[in-house]
């Protein structure tokens, strides 16, 4: 039977203002303890359980949409999936867990048939639990996704890709508690586009200090020239916990908007940020978990 996963953000230190909702402690992610889940193995993805409509709410806009998605309810993948939907199609797991002993993924999300529209994701994932076991590149490979309440674990990135998508409330950590796959690794990564949302999320770089970070936006595949929103998320341990490198496109990166977050204290080898080429339109209430300012970049 899976378990679920504390969502990792802890509680705010007294004294510094911030909505204290953002921090919520106890809040459970992932597939929910004691679900019965049916095995899948292979990489194909079997016949969907059930046709839904879908409402999503944009946690900072506030705007929604309805979503006609083909459902995958309570199931295990153990094949490292590669999945594309049809045209016009949206693809939605639910309580599924995605769990690879040795591969390149544990889930691989193809994006043929995209827009450019958080509000139209190909893909929403609710309730997920995503785990390489220290064996993977990427956990989560891909864009045009929206991820609730999800935990992501055990890859040299957890996530890589997040064009056009959003994650709430998440966990999204590199490696696991006791070890990273790689020294080079991190949380999150993208490398070109942007039109990112992460809100309440806990995004961490693993065990190992250096050459890694927990939120690494890079430009070697092309300019991050649309908007990367990071509200009240929690940013822990890494070389630069946060690092913005936009020197390898002309485009560089922004705009970003940073606002409420908390770092780990102390939890970093270099510094909390590392910015270059990176255009910032908001740094609003963003400290570490001892209270100290993180100056903005």
């Amino acid at each position: 039977m899976p378990r679920a996963y504390a969502l990792r953000i802890g509680s705010l230190p007294s004294g510094v203002a911030a909505p204290t909702a953002a921090y919520t402690v106890g809040t459970q992610v992932g597939v929910p303890t004691g679900t019965s889940l049916t095995t899948t193995a292979g990489s194909s993805l079997p016949a969907h359980d059930a046709t839904e409509v879908v409402t999503l709410t944009h946690p900072i806009t506030g705007a929604t949409a309805d979503l006609t998605v083909r459902v995958w309810r309570r199931r295990r993948f153990t094949g490292a999936p590669s999945i594309q939907p049809g045209v016009g199609e949206h693809f939605m797991f639910d309580e599924c867990a995605f769990e690879v002993s040795n591969s390149s993924w544990a889930l691989d999300l193809n994006t043929g048939g995209a827009v450019a529209n958080q509000m139209a994701p190909l893909y929403v994932l609710r309730r997920c639990t995503l785990n390489g076991n220290d064996t993977t590149e990427r956990v989560l490979g891909g864009h045009f996704v929206w991820l609730q309440e999800c935990h992501i674990t055990g890859g040299s990135d957890a996530w890589q890709g997040g064009a056009w998508s959003v994650a709430e409330r998440c966990n999204i950590i590199a490696g696991t508690d006791t070890r990273n796959p790689d020294p080079h690794s991190d949380g999150f990564q993208m490398t070109d586009t942007g039109g990112l949302t992460l809100h309440r999320c806990w995004i961490s770089a693993g065990t190992t200090p250096g050459q890694n970070a927990a939120l690494r936006l890079g430009t070697e595949f092309g300019a991050v020239d649309n908007f990367v929103d990071v509200f009240y998320c929690g940013l822990d341990r890494g070389g630069y916990v946060v690092q913005c490198d936009g020197a390898d496109n002309p485009g560089g990166i922004g705009p970003v908007r940073f606002r409420g977050n908390r770092w780990t204290a102390d939890a970093w080898f270099y510094g909390p940020t590392d910015f270059v080429d990176t255009t910032v339109t908001e740094w609003t209430n963003n400290f570490t978990t001892a209270g100290t300012p993180v100056a903005q970049p």
